[in-house]
C-alpha cells in the first residue's frame, strides 16, 4: 500500500455536524509531527492587564487517543495567530504518537489569575469551551527528515 504525503501547510477545517466551527487544525497530520489547533476566542492584546490573556484566560485541550489514551495539553494566547500582538487567536500545540481517528475537546475558562488555578471548574466558560472535533493521523513518515522517520527517541 503506497502511503499519500500530505503537505506541510495542511489546512483543515473540522465542522461537527449540526455545530459552528471547532477549530482550525494545521500541520502534517502523520504520528511523531507537530500539528496546531487554533480556536477562535476572546478578542485580547498582548499588554492587556485587565483582562491578562495570558493569566485570566485558560485553555486545556484534552486529547483522545485512537485506543483511548487521554492527554491533557495546555494551550495560549497567540494573537493574530501570524505573529501579531493583538487577535482572538487561541493555539494548542500538539505531537500525536499514534496513527487513526483523534477527537479532542477544549477548555476555555475566564477569570482572575484562572491560568494558574489548578480546579478544572473554575472561572467562568468562555467562547469556546467544550467544543470538541476529531482529526485523522497517518502513520509515520518514512521519508521525513531526521528523528521524525523513527518516531520518539529513548
Amino acid at each position: 500500500m503506497k502511503m499519500v504525503k500530505v503537505t506541510l501547510s495542511i489546512l483543515c477545517v473540522l465542522i461537527l455536524a449540526g455545530s459552528v466551527q471547532a477549530a482550525t487544525v494545521t500541520g502534517k497530520l502523520c504520528t511523531w509531527h507537530l500539528l496546531e489547533l487554533h480556536f477562535q476566542g476572546a478578542n485580547a492584546h498582548e499588554m492587556d492587564d485587565d483582562p491578562n490573556p495570558f493569566l485570566d484566560y485558560r485553555l486545556q485541550v484534552t486529547f483522545t487517543s485512537p485506543i483511548g489514551e487521554c492527554y491533557n495539553v495546555p494551550g495560549f494566547f497567540n494573537g493574530d495567530g501570524k505573529g501579531g500582538g493583538n487577535g482572538n487567536i487561541w493555539t494548542v500545540r500538539f505531537i500525536p504518537d499514534q496513527s487513526g481517528r483523534w477527537t479532542y475537546v477544549a477548555s476555555f475558562r475566564k477569570g482572575m489569575n484562572i491560568a494558574v488555578n489548578l480546579n478544572p471548574q473554575a472561572g467562568d466558560a468562555a467562547a469556546f469551551d467544550g467544543e470538541s472535533g476529531s482529526f485523522t493521523v497517518l502513520p509515520k513518515d518514512p521519508d521525513a527528515p531526521g528523528f521524525l522517520k523513527y518516531g520518539r527517541l529513548e
